[in-house]
């Protein structure tokens, strides 16, 4: 029993950095509360610059936050997310109050020591609407971010209300700092038209094309035909941009291939004002081909 406790005291602590990452957070919770040794080699940014948060799993678990609190100076990449964003409504609505308070303390953490990250990814906020709360609180903590460069809502499924909120919190402190922007499959529309959407169409486009150093814009077929983004930055102040990739999902198809999507003439004004602009496309889940492959021919 002794040999095993030397031989553990006596490895380098590369080695127990190594062992801790491949570790879940709870372990490494766990391992720090063993000795000062371990905490020592726990305490290096490898271990700690990407941080994944399930908020209606891992906010109820004491490690979250006391890790956090220790380790935040390191944390650089943050995603946030739900674990299970389909349960039942009146589980969600009984959640979400708690849900909330820890959501604060969490991001206060980041906001009251001033600390900085560079990406923040958002995914699964299907619920996201039952608590406006946390979209002020999100507001308000990217609002004291002003060296993010990458942010993506892919998958969020926030409404488009909530996602002009955010995004406009976003530049308000990262105007010329965002490099790239994914907004693919990250807001639902309305089924039916309502006067303020075509108010929500132009403070969208607006939003994009104040980020005057975007690189990489991802962004769904239907968003770009049904809000002017490619006018926006065709007219907007962005110099930068490089790559354009669109999602085409499986009600976008018509669009494609009724040549609902803009003019040549737009295309050619983008190309000139972006000389280095690559266009990709990803279909998902099209069964149309036969149509497809006659559109690009």
């Amino acid at each position: 029993m002794d040999s095993n406790q030397n031989f553990i005291a006596s490895m380098p602590g590369e080695i127990l950095t190594k062992i801790f990452s491949f570790l879940p957070r709870r372990d490494r919770f766990i391992c720090m509360c063993m000795c000062s040794q371990w905490k020592e080699a726990m305490d290096v940014p490898c271990l700690w610059k990407h941080m994944s948060v399930r908020l209606d799993v891992d906010f109820f678990e004491v490690s979250t936050i006391q890790l956090t609190i220790e380790f935040c100076k390191y944390i650089k990449s943050l995603e946030l997310k739900f674990e299970y964003p389909e349960e039942p409504i009146q589980w969600i609505n009984y959640k979400m109050m708690d849900i909330t308070k820890r959501t604060y303390r969490f991001l206060s953490i980041f906001v009251n020591k001033n600390l900085q990250i560079t990406r923040i990814c958002f995914s699964n906020f299907c619920y996201f609407y039952r608590s406006k709360k946390i979209l002020y609180y999100l507001s308000m903590f990217l609002r004291s971010q002003y060296k993010i460069k990458v942010i993506s809502f892919n998958g969020s499924y926030f409404s488009k209300k909530s996602l002009i909120r955010i995004l406009a919190s976003s530049i308000t402190a990262n105007q010329c700092s965002i490099e790239c922007l994914d907004i693919q499959n990250s807001y639902y529309e309305h089924e039916f038209h309502l006067p303020h959407l075509d108010i929500l169409s132009s403070q969208l486009m607006i939003t994009l094309t104040n980020l005057s150093n975007l690189v990489i814009l991802k962004i769904d077929l239907e968003s770009l035909i049904n809000n002017g983004i490619l006018d926006g930055f065709i007219n907007g102040n962005c110099e930068t941009l490089e790559y354009l990739d669109i999602r085409i999902a499986e009600h976008d198809v018509n669009n494609f291939t009724n040549s609902l999507i803009y003019p040549n003439s737009t295309w050619i004004k983008l190309q000139r004002k972006y000389e280095n602009l690559k266009v990709s496309m990803v279909f998902c889940k099209c069964t149309h081909e036969r149509s497809i492959f006659i559109k690009f021919r």
